[in-house]
């Protein structure tokens, strides 16, 4: 049987409140916070409250606190915790270490200090890198427990970028070589398809024995196969020139591109295998035309 999850979702469809609400964590009985439950619905299990003067992610796109948001409850909207509320969520940092945390928390105890002892638990969000190199993992410890200390609540966290950091390699193939006053790799990745990371958001992703533009002898602009003008990767460089057949390995593919990736004009999305231990390829899943169609009839 599974644990109980914290789930955000900014509104559920009548045909699928029960079976998504059932397996949720503190979820209220809908008497007390009935008009609670109409106007935000699944937020009244996870209520965010952020303004813009919370610190956050330079990604506008991904920034939940960011002006106009549609995302939780302003502080002069929440007086106190509707009855039925165990927890208070907020989320405004992405990829972030616990200094950030420290900061943002100031912030929220100004704001909704008030409201964190009237409930059980409260939820730090995301954006915690926490495997990364230079984490504070001793601030982090320091942050949660005195925290705790202070407003007798459980803390949760949602470290979901952080457990898959560096983990999956995208293995791409080099199909042409084209030259426009610079050097253009056509390779058979994607990033409207593969990667939209790259598009979405100021990200670009690491090469495994490449480089930085002029970092190596030879530099080239890796783009796509599409027909989509600005589906591009970015500049990189590598010690050997590139060729057609060349193998390109980008990092840190496990997370948001096995999630996020689509079929845009059909172009194939990369089979999804295993290497093990003994350095053999195991095939878990591929991907063909039948898969395109049937997300499309």
């Amino acid at each position: 049987m599974c644990s109980p999850l914290h789930m955000t979702i900014m509104s559920l469809r009548n045909c699928c409140r029960f079976p998504i609400t059932s397996y949720s964590i503190h979820l209220p009985n809908g008497n007390g916070c009935a008009r609670l439950w109409r106007r935000i619905e699944a937020r009244s299990v996870v209520v965010f409250g952020l303004t813009p003067s919370t610190p956050r992610s330079q990604w506008i796109c991904g920034t939940p606190a960011q002006e106009y948001s549609r995302f939780g409850v302003k502080a002069e909207d929440l007086k106190s915790v509707p009855e039925g509320i165990e927890g208070l969520h907020f989320h405004a940092l992405c990829e972030q270490n616990s200094d950030t945390l420290e900061r943002l928390l100031a912030v929220i105890k100004k704001k909704f200090g008030n409201l964190l002892s009237q409930v059980k638990w409260v939820n730090f969000g995301g954006g915690q890198l926490i495997t990364g190199p230079e984490y504070d993992i001793d601030r982090l410890c320091r942050i949660i427990a005195d925290f705790r200390r202070e407003y007798a609540v459980d803390v949760y966290m949602e470290p979901g970028q952080a457990v898959g950091f560096n983990a999956g390699i995208l293995l791409s193939t080099v199909l042409e070589m084209v030259r426009n006053e610079i050097e253009i790799a056509i390779l058979d990745t994607s990033p409207f398809a593969h990667i939209p990371d790259i598009l979405n958001a100021p990200y670009k992703p690491d090469i495994i024995g490449g480089g930085k533009p002029n970092q190596f002898k030879n530099t080239y602009r890796l783009a796509s196969r599409s027909c989509l003008s600005g589906d591009i990767i970015g500049d990189y460089s590598f010690p050997q020139p590139l060729h057609r057949g060349s193998r390109i390995m980008f990092s840190d593919m496990a997370s948001y591109c096995a999630v996020s990736n689509n079929f845009f004009n059909g172009i194939p999305l990369p089979a999804i295998a295993i290497l093990t231990k003994s350095n053999d390829v195991r095939i878990v899943r591929q991907f063909g035309y039948m898969d395109y169609e049937a997300r499309l009839s």
